[in-house]
């Protein structure tokens, strides 16, 4: 059967290694721990995209993505069900919220903590698919 779950916390992890990773776990993982990893926007689309049973992602601590990330996310593993962000996602905007809720039909969102969003997510969230 093997491995459902890829945690990576605490690793830097480079595109190569990412590469490494799509060729040996392509159809196995569902479920993405990035934690307190460090990992690019490119290199995580590239883990996204080249995971192909990728279900759910919980985002590094004190990730920072724009709406055109969160827009590629989709674009890369369109069947995503859950996103989580951490206690330190401040970075994450009613915009990057919008993108989302736009772009994937998630059945879980969980947002720890966030002081940068308004109560208008809100309204976001429930126009969503």
């Amino acid at each position: 059967m093997g491995a459902a779950t890829l945690g990576l916390s605490r690793c830097a992890v480079s595109a190569v290694l990412a590469g490494r990773l799509v060729r040996t776990l392509r159809s196995s993982i569902t479920r993405l721990y990035l934690g307190d990893a460090i990992i690019s926007q490119p290199t995580l689309l590239q883990l996204a995209a080249g995971l192909e049973a990728l279900r759910e992602i919980v985002f590094p601590n004190e990730f920072s993505g724009s709406p055109e990330f969160f827009r590629s996310l989709a674009r890369a593993r369109p069947a995503l069900k859950e996103l989580h962000f951490g206690e330190e996602a401040d970075l994450i905007d009613d915009a990057c919220v919008a993108a989302i809720c736009e772009n994937l039909a998630l059945e879980n969102l969980s947002i720890d903590r966030n002081d940068t969003l308004t109560p208008d997510v809100v309204d976001i969230i429930l126009r969503s698919p």
